[in-house]
């Protein structure tokens, strides 16, 4: 569906070029909800203008359906531009027109007649669960509710992918959490390509199936949402990870009360549990097996999709050569083994 081969973005500032997008590739497969993860600056919302040419590359192919459309006229261009709808992080409705006026906007040109117009409009308001705000103002509307309007009027001319450019950072969280599902459902429903902007990975693992990182107008690391979450092999995807799951809090909490001199054959690790390794006993299997003890710190499991996931903090007690040999059998049972440096 989108195909993005070797793209860079060059911005120029007092006679010196800064790269916002570095010679990137990435794919992202028809009907598809992908995350591109990143801290501001990483260049992650100047791509994602890339796919709709919102902001011409200055080298590269930007492929959607096999057609590149850096090789597009205008003409051309503007006609491919009605298949890929577009939200922002501040809404962007136009004040002085009601709900249903914002959602028929982009439909003003369209040959279809004007009941189907308005048709079509309510179809889509009633979709995004807000048909009853139809006749108010956006001054009247909540954050969230702004948003669904958002995402009706990207859906207006029935595009095929939608590019949500930090579309829940000005949401609370209950908010963001209703909005994600909702581009969920507009996904599963319409089949629409969904490509999420975020600098949270908490939103990321809501809906997501796959996910690049993003730094310095490059991407670092991507994979399937199970992957990155599982064995991330970046520091800096690390760190997104463990402030997604509180785990960088937790574990400076748990590593201040613990004394390094306590600690002969013992070992502070995190046990990373996917899928089915996630629902077995290896805590008994471990000690039935080395001898190893296991006093479990703290401890989560959530799904990431219909996949359980689920992260231990413990301390590991026995001779060194057990505890390695217990570590090898948990990653040949699907488990991630990250020892912990606590200091001393």
């Amino acid at each position: 569906m989108i195909d993005i081969k070797n793209v860079t973005v060059e911005f120029e500032n007092k006679n010196k070029v800064f790269k916002a997008v570095d010679d990137v590739s990435l794919k992202i497969n028809k009907k598809e909800i992908y995350g591109i993860v990143g801290f501001s600056g990483a260049g992650k919302s100047t791509l994602v203008r890339t796919i709709n040419l919102l902001q011409r590359p200055t080298s590269g192919e930007v492929f959607i359906k096999y057609r590149d459309l850096v090789k597009l006229s205008k003409k051309e261009l503007r006609k491919e531009r009605k298949n890929i709808g577009m939200i922002f992080q501040h809404f962007n409705l136009m004040p002085s027109r009601t709900i249903l006026e914002n959602v028929l906007y982009p439909l003003k040109d369209s040959d279809i007649s004007k009941e189907e117009k308005n048709k079509r409009a309510l179809e889509l308001l009633k979709l995004v669960e807000i048909e009853e705000k139809k006749d108010h103002y956006p001054s009247e509307l909540s954050g969230g509710q702004k948003q669904r309007v958002a995402i009706a009027r990207a859906l207006s001319n029935n595009p095929e992918i939608l590019l949500c450019d930090e579309a829940t950072s000005a949401l609370d969280p209950k908010t963001t959490l209703s909005i994600l599902k909702l581009l969920k459902k507009v996904n599963e429903e319409l089949g629409v390509t969904i490509v999420l902007i975020t600098h949270e990975m908490n939103v990321v693992k809501e809906i997501c199936t796959g996910v690049s990182i993003m730094d310095k107008g490059k991407i670092i690391e991507s994979g399937s949402i199970i992957e990155i979450f599982a064995n991330p092999q970046k520091e800096l995807t690390k760190s997104f990870i463990n402030v997604a799951n509180n785990m960088d809090t937790t574990i400076e909490k748990i590593k201040a009360h613990l004394d390094p001199k306590d600690f002969e054959n013992k070992k502070l690790v995190k046990l990373s549990y996917v899928g089915e390794s996630a629902t077995k006993g290896l805590i008994v299997d471990i000690y039935d097996r080395f001898d190893v003890k296991t006093n479990i710190l703290s401890g989560n499991i959530e799904f990431l999709g219909d996949t359980p996931f689920g992260n231990l903090i413990v301390i590991n007690e026995g001779k060194e050569e057990n505890i390695d040999a217990a570590y090898e059998y948990l990653k040949a049972q699907g488990t991630f083994v990250e020892e912990i440096y606590i200091g001393g």
